[in-house]
């Protein structure tokens, strides 16, 4: 994991040998922030049940 240099954003460091899904990573940056997937939704401008999906694997963020 990196912080871009420029607005503090984490980034994550994708490695060929990773085997965790992008949907885990969002949820390890949430918990680690101590963030509901409501206020993870509020800080984004996105549903809630878009964040879970997100997390599940079932959905990826459009941009």
């Amino acid at each position: 994991m990196r912080t871009d240099g420029d607005t503090g954003v984490i980034q994550p460091m994708l490695h060929p040998e990773s085997t965790a899904s992008f949907g885990y990573w969002v949820r390890r940056q949430r918990l680690a922030l101590d963030m509901t997937q409501a206020d993870l939704a509020r800080a984004v401008g996105c549903a809630t049940v878009t964040i879970s999906k997100i997390e599940r694997d079932e959905r990826r963020p459009s941009r």
